[in-house]
């Protein structure tokens, strides 16, 4: 193996186990880092001259035509570049100074009430679909990432005030809440499944058939499993759950800045773009807020 790929090998394992970051990041991150050392061919990583930089990104933009994939590899790239400057092996990173196009941030697909009651109570009571219950009401419930759930230890709950200690991005520790519906989720699973899954002693909450930590692939899967058989024709991932529970908590009253706590986001810009207000509840909110706004019961000027 080449030096090049040595020091690719160390950064997987970087974000990994330190930064924590999801499976699907991680396999996004290793193919747009292992195409720009192909294109570099044999040149050292930590040595890569600023022409070939430039040229690397004339090459980005005459063959790919998509602004969201040019900025995903950039994005890639200068981390990856980041690190190598974090671990003196170079000097300069030149992506810092490269201006990504803008992508569109599409929002991901909200389920309504009657969806998520539906994709809840699919499940069957048994030791799988008591699990997977429980993974359902946690996502919705909590509104945290995949990559979260998977890593919670029984030792990270604390089911006295219906908390969770969660270490997310960066190894960045908050706390989160869930409700009744978790909490039941929860116990029916520990008295139950989780003493039947748990053959080799796991500190981990959810197991699989093994007895080993759940994936984020497999909870993926069961999922898009669950969501078809309940006939949910719009695509159902666990980022659909932590989307609705941001936007049913704004829509419910919850300040922008509580909602960007709970759900570990480092700047409210993201939790502005990332949720989903409705126009009902613009206008609601209008009508309760402002002193001059039209009463429902006058019906016109008063």
């Amino acid at each position: 193996m080449d030096s090049n790929m040595v020091l690719v090998n160390k950064y997987i394992v970087y974000i990994r186990d330190y930064k924590r970051y999801s499976l699907n990041t991680i396999n996004g991150y290793s193919r747009d880092i292992r195409d720009f050392i192909l294109f570099i061919n044999n040149v050292d990583i930590g040595y890569v001259s600023d022409d070939l930089f430039r040229e690397y990104l004339r090459y980005l933009y005459s063959n790919y035509s998509n602004k969201s994939t040019i900025s995903r590899k950039i994005s890639s790239i200068r981390a990856f570049y980041n690190y190598l400057v974090l671990k003196g092996l170079t000097k300069k990173n030149f992506f810092n100074d490269v201006k990504v196009p803008k992508r569109k941030r599409d929002l991901p697909n909200f389920l309504t009430t009657e969806e998520v009651e539906a994709l809840i109570n699919v499940s069957v009571s048994d030791i799988y679909g008591d699990r997977d219950r429980l993974i359902l009401e946690l996502l919705y419930g909590t509104g945290v990432r995949v990559s979260e759930l998977i890593n919670i230890r029984l030792r990270d709950i604390n089911m006295d005030d219906r908390s969770i200690r969660i270490m997310g991005k960066g190894n960045k520790e908050r706390i989160v809440l869930y409700g009744r519906y978790a909490d039941e989720a929860l116990g029916i699973y520990l008295d139950n499944s989780y003493r039947v899954l748990n053959k080799k002693g796991s500190e981990f909450l959810l197991l699989n058939k093994n007895g080993d930590r759940i994936s984020d692939r497999y909870i993926r899967k069961i999922i898009e499993k669950l969501a078809r058989e309940c006939d949910i024709s719009k695509g159902v991932s666990p980022h659909t759950l932590r989307h609705t529970f941001a936007t049913d908590m704004l829509n419910n009253g919850a300040d922008l800045i509580s909602v960007k706590d709970l759900m570990g986001h480092n700047s409210i810009n993201t939790t502005s773009i990332y949720t989903h207000i409705t126009d009902d509840h613009i206008r609601n909110v209008y009508k309760q807020a402002f002193p001059r706004a039209e009463s429902e019961e006058s019906g016109g000027k008063s």
